[in-house]
Order: structure tokens, then C-alpha cells, then sequence
């Protein structure tokens, strides 16, 4: 649980994947049936205030987001600064998806789970 509020640690790509594809969940049902019981007022003062609730409503949900991805970076052995960057470069945000994370013990701490090395066997 300390996994979700924190910035320090690594989280392999499975935990992260997985973890995303849950709050990307819960965030659009709390976005679609969040507007849809907020009063609706017209006029631009309405539509603010709907906005401002809404994104109250949302800001848990971005803030575990963000450490979730701080801690994936740490696993490719990045900073967390890095996550600025992901909104310039699609292959930064790809590589959270998809590439292995460092093997054993970086500087940001050991992983998650240790990944294991596959074995060459011989034919002997």
C-alpha cells in the first residue's frame, strides 16, 4: 500500500502495467459518472465549477499515477525527473511498457521481484 503514495523504490513492468490499466479504469468511471451526478448549471461559471470538482475528484488518482511512474523509471535506472520528458519523447512512455528494468541492485535500490536470467543449456 506504501507502494502507491511513495516516489522512493522500483516497481517491475508487470506491477506497473497492471496497476495502470486499473486506475485508468477507475478514473474514467469516476470521471463519467463523477460529471454526470455534479449538478449541471449553465453558463461558463457552471462549467468551472464542474471542472474544478471533477479534477478534485481526480487528483488522487494522478498523484498515485505519478508515483507509480516515478518508481517504473527507477527500475530502468532513471530519475524521476525523466517523467517531464515523457511528454516530449513516445519512446520514454513505450519503455515504461515495455522494457525489462535493471538487473539486480541499481541506485535507486534492488527490484521488486529479482527477474530471472534465462539459462543456456547445453547439449551435452
Amino acid at each position: 500500500m506504501d507502494k502507491l503514495f511513495s516516489t522512493k523504490g522500483r516497481i517491475n513492468r508487470k506491477t506497473y502495467t497492471i496497476s495502470f490499466i486499473i486506475f485508468m479504469a477507475i478514473a474514467m468511471i469516476v470521471g463519467m459518472f463523477g460529471v454526470s451526478l455534479l449538478p449541471s448549471t449553465m453558463g461558463e461559471m457552471g462549467e468551472l465549477k464542474t471542472t474544478a470538482m471533477l479534477m478534485l475528484c481526480l487528483s488522487p488518482f494522478i498523484y498515485i499515477s505519478h508515483c507509480l511512474t516515478v518508481q517504473r523509471l527507477h527500475d530502468l535506472d532513471r530519475p524521476g525527473s525523466d517523467i517531464w520528458k515523457m511528454n516530449l519523447s513516445w519512446t520514454l512512455q513505450y519503455r515504461l511498457f515495455l522494457e525489462e528494468g535493471t538487473y539486480g541492485k541499481n541506485q535507486y535500490g534492488y527490484p521488486q521481484s529479482p527477474p530471472t536470467r534465462k539459462r543456456i543449456s547445453s547439449n551435452r
